[in-house]
């Protein structure tokens, strides 16, 4: 075979491309396949956004999960616990607007810690949408989804895409301390962390993850309602 041929050049050119794009599939297809259908796995989180055992920076683990873990395990475990006093905090939404839990007393508040880049978070992202469909012309209900993003254009961009209508806050990893602190109080150490909290401000249900937080929701609003 005369390899210095122009033709076969070109041929052996489009084969290595075509190789390469094959593989390429094949490895989303596996990360993908590996991902739950809204219930399983948890994508770790350490201080300042990094996920557990990466080395990239905030943000940018965008290829897949690094560490993941069952939620039968501590992850959940070291969530704040029902009963106990939801946080307050203060952020920023993706529109630059001020964010406080506190704005939202008196309603049941469908909390939400997520990131582009956390396969399972973006995996609960349909039961989340059929939760706000269902729900959201209740006056007592609101939902809020703080991103660990590092910037607010991805989950920004995920918002119009996936048409996410409901309240969508940030705590950039770029801000640390920030992020740091509301996490902490959470005990938030892996997302997707999915919490529902009462009228009084106290967690009503915390580790939610696909069927059952519309379950949640609505066993506590129809609860609500026999009490009026």
């Amino acid at each position: 075979m005369n390899w210095t041929n122009p033709k076969i050049i070109a041929l052996v050119v489009v084969t290595s491309v075509l190789v390469s794009m094959l593989v390429s599939l094949g490895a989303n297809l596996l990360v993908r396949a590996s991902l739950p259908s809204g219930g399983g796995s948890f994508i770790q989180v350490s201080q300042g956004g990094r996920m557990a055992g990466s080395r990239n920076s905030p943000g940018q683990a965008a290829m897949g999960p690094v560490v993941t873990t069952r939620r039968t395990g501590s992850i959940r475990d070291a969530m704040i616990k029902p009963g106990e006093a939801a946080p307050d905090f203060a952020c920023n939404t993706l529109d630059s607007q001020p964010l406080e839990l506190s704005s939202f007393r008196g309603k049941y508040v469908l909390l939400d810690f997520w990131a582009t880049w956390c396969g399972p978070c973006v995996a609960e992202t349909p039961y989340l949408k059929s939760v706000y469909e269902a729900f959201n012309k209740e006056t007592n209900f609101a939902m809020i989804s703080l991103s660990l993003d590092s910037a607010p254009e991805a989950p920004k961009k995920f918002a119009e895409v996936h048409g996410v209508a409901w309240t969508q806050g940030i705590l950039p990893a770029s801000r640390n301390a920030l992020m740091d602190s509301v996490v902490q109080k959470y005990g938030v150490h892996g997302i997707p962390a999915i919490f529902l909290i009462g009228p009084d401000g106290k967690i009503v249900a915390n580790g939610l993850r696909g069927a059952e937080i519309n379950h949640a929701v609505a066993e506590a609003l129809a609860r609500s309602s026999n009490k009026q």
